[in-house]
């Protein structure tokens, strides 16, 4: 059963304290910051920048960002020294003394290239739609589009990648009006955490993740960790639940003062 988080506080706050090594990883869209209407808008809140800070100087805490923007741009839409970063959806890891890229990347920023050529004069019919190259994976999004052609767009991405690709070295998933282009490589989010906590060695990790990508890394967790969906609590591997993007900056606010 999926608990709202606050209303579990005093316990949570409890197993924060007694942690020796504590490793809290976040989501960066939708959860450490609003989502906006386009990626370049989505600004993290002053008072989480705060709150990051805090925590990083912390000998016990090691704190990062695991989005699925590029590694370039999360690092440039968090600015803040001394985090563990980890950009498209794993692929990418940095920071806090880690490093880690996905092996065969230069193969795979080839076909992601060779895919946005392909994507961007088939996409050009339908408004609101742009494609970002993120290197190692493409982003379709559609947040401005409307509504009526999701159905389209889907079709055309799924002809577009199997005649590029004859399915065999990408995946095509959806996020939170924003289809993905990733590597059928089996890497995600949750091999990602599981790897930085092979380095960190903590004794307990805190993910905090609003869309469907960040299942795997809540299943990634152990049973005595700690993982928070933002938003809806249903269809969630996460045993807790935070209302909305907003409670996530209580959440900082929170940690930054126990």
């Amino acid at each position: 059963m999926t608990r709202y988080l606050f209303s579990e506080w005093d316990e949570i706050k409890k197993r924060l304290q007694k942690a020796d090594r504590l490793l809290l990883l976040l989501d960066y869209d939708g959860t450490l910051a609003p989502i906006a209407s386009i990626p370049q808008a989505a600004r993290l809140p002053l008072e989480n920048r705060r709150a990051l800070r805090q925590l990083v100087k912390r000998p016990q805490c090691r704190v990062g960002v695991v989005s699925g923007r590029s590694l370039s741009e999360t690092r440039d839409m968090v600015g803040v020294r001394g985090l563990i970063l980890s950009g498209n959806h794993g692929l990418e890891i940095q920071g806090a003394g880690l490093r880690f890229s996905f092996p065969g990347g230069t193969v795979q920023k080839q076909l992601m290239n060779r895919l946005a050529n392909a994507l961007i004069p088939a996409l050009k019919k339908l408004p609101g739609v742009w494609v970002e190259d993120k290197k190692f994976t493409l982003s379709i999004h559609y947040r401005l589009m409307p509504e009526k052609l999701t159905g389209q767009l889907r079709k055309l991405c799924g002809k577009t990648v199997r005649q590029t690709t004859r399915d065999a070295d990408v995946c095509l998933c959806k996020g939170k009006k924003v289809l993905e282009i990733r590597p059928t490589n089996r890497w995600n989010k949750g091999l990602a955490i599981s790897w930085i906590k092979a380095q960190i060695k903590p004794t307990l990790t805190l993910y905090v993740g609003d869309d469907v990508t960040d299942r795997d890394a809540f299943q990634a967790l152990a049973p005595d960790d700690i993982a928070i969906r933002v938003g809806p609590s249903h269809a969630t591997a996460a045993p807790y639940f935070l209302k909305n993007q907003a409670e996530t900056n209580d959440l900082l606010g929170r940690l930054a003062t126990l």
